[in-house]
């Protein structure tokens, strides 16, 4: 896929869009001279050097990869219209695929009923989910595996949310009798559990916390660290 190709189009779609709606004089913040701005650029490109080579195959020091090329285009495109999908009227058309995207994924699990919105990044998704098991059991606190990613914890004292650890077995994955000794005391409302850990990729086995979860009235929170990015 050819970048060079598809970002003028980009802009076209763009540029096509806004003439529908009549000639106008635009800022004056946006008359900038080329010149002055090649200037800007080159620093800002000397500054973007200063990075490691994330894409390149033989990096594996942090999770990040650059976005696929269709992604970029999608991702620019949008961005020349600037949407914003806080309400349907900011953003109708960004809504209308936010609302099939959610619909696509929950055909991913099977579910039928579902709801629900596409976050910033799977911190957010995460701190959502512990949100609404603060208001699902406010009397109760979350319990996650001592090889859960940090943030957890972090998000459990931002909401003021009891947050409590339990312990692994040899392989890295959630012990289920420490788990069923937390739930048996009934000061557990949610157990968070992940597919693949950060330190180890450990995958907690969510088809047996499911079943020990509700013999004992909690919610299960399935965390997609390695494995997915969905929160």
């Amino acid at each position: 896929m050819d970048l060079r190709y598809w970002l003028p189009r980009a802009v076209d779609v763009a540029e096509r869009w806004g003439e529908r709606f009549g000639p106008f004089e635009a800022h004056t913040a946006h008359r900038i001279d080329d010149e002055a701005f090649a200037d800007a650029f080159g620093l800002f490109a000397k500054r973007m050097a200063d990075n490691y080579p994330f894409f390149h195959p033989r990096y594996a020091g942090q999770m990040v990869k650059p976005p696929h090329p269709a992604a970029v285009v999608g991702y620019l495109t949008a961005m020349l219209f600037n949407p914003n999908n806080h309400a349907a009227e900011g953003g109708p058309a960004t809504t209308g695929m936010e609302r099939e995207c959610v619909a696509a994924l929950a055909g991913m699990f099977g579910l039928d009923a579902h709801v629900g919105h596409l976050t910033t990044s799977g911190t957010m998704a995460n701190l959502e989910a512990l949100y609404v098991a603060r208001r699902s059991h406010p009397d109760r606190g979350v319990a996650y595996s001592a090889e859960c990613h940090y943030t957890h914890e972090r998000m459990c004292e931002v909401l003021g949310v009891p947050g409590q650890r339990v312990p692994v077995d040899a392989h890295g994955r959630i012990d289920l009798d420490a788990l069923e000794g937390l739930l048996k005391s009934g000061r557990i409302g949610t157990v968070v559990v992940t597919t693949g850990t950060t330190g180890l990729g450990a995958v907690d086995p969510v088809h047996e916390v499911l079943p020990l979860a509700r013999r004992y009235g909690a919610r299960v929170h399935v965390r997609g660290q390695l494995v997915s990015r969905m929160g």
